[in-house]
């Protein structure tokens, strides 16, 4: 075959190459970007999460990713909880809850779903809907990370509320 032949069709099959890896970003960018969910920086202000990895150590965890519109609102503990709470501009919340486990995890659950490489529950009731995993903390206890919501599924998906939860992570 002719040397200059050979090089067109190298070209033309690298530049196809490259079309189809942009091609394959720009799905996977819109794709991510149509979940609804911002990532660009943490949801919770660092000086809350030092507040929290201060004063409730065992409890220390966040989300990473919060639901677009939503903002940190505000956060507070008991014995055995920590939670932090969001809002949209419509007056809608979330609410990130890290507690003991004391149960298997998987009681009450209605589905299930695999988010990030989490498995995630949930349930719903006539007030609140709510998605749950639990990890393994330092100690060798569980901790059960829940985000809730009164907004019906309807209206907010599950699979929202299993991305905020799948996000939870302890704070370092």
């Amino acid at each position: 075959m002719n040397e200059s032949l050979t090089r067109h069709i190298q070209a033309a099959r690298t530049l196809t190459r490259v079309v189809r890896i942009a091609g394959l970003g720009l799905v996977l960018a819109l794709a991510f970007a149509a979940t609804g969910f911002a990532a660009t920086r943490s949801p919770v202000p660092s000086a809350v999460k030092a507040q929290i990895r201060k004063q409730k150590p065992a409890l220390a965890y966040a989300p990473a990713r919060m639901a677009v519109g939503f903002r940190y609102d505000s956060w507070h503990s008991t014995t055995q909880t920590v939670q932090i709470s969001f809002v949209n501009k419509a007056g809608w919340s979330i609410n990130f809850i890290a507690t003991p486990s004391g149960a298997a995890c998987r009681d009450g659950m209605e589905k299930s779903f695999q988010l990030d490489g989490n498995k995630v529950y949930w349930s719903h009731t006539g007030a609140e809907q709510q998605a749950w995993r639990c990890v393994a903390a330092p100690g060798g206890r569980y901790v059960r990370l829940v985000a809730s919501s009164p907004q019906p599924p309807s209206l907010f998906a599950d699979v929202g509320l299993g991305l905020v939860v799948a996000s939870g992570a302890r704070i370092k």
